[in-house]
């Protein structure tokens, strides 16, 4: 039985680590509470979308990446 992640899986985190290494900030966002915190919020919700990492299990045509299971356990 082979318990490794496929080249596939192992290619999906690399992606997702490249993209959260270059966009997540270096210091946590305000409380989300406030009014900028509530603008971060929203902006790192924009970014995630339009990179399709928001909902990564759902189809491409939806704005998915139709990520497996593993996947998308591997983002989360």
């Amino acid at each position: 039985m082979d318990l490794d992640f496929s080249a596939a899986d192992h290619a999906f985190r690399a992606e997702a680590r490249a993209w959260l290494t270059a966009h997540v900030p270096d210091v946590p966002p305000p409380s989300l509470e406030t009014e900028k915190g509530f603008a971060a919020h929203r902006e790192w919700e924009r970014l995630l979308s339009a990179d399709r990492w928001s909902v990564v299990s759902w189809p491409e045509e939806y704005g998915g990446r139709n990520a497996s299971l593993l996947q998308w356990l591997i983002f989360e």
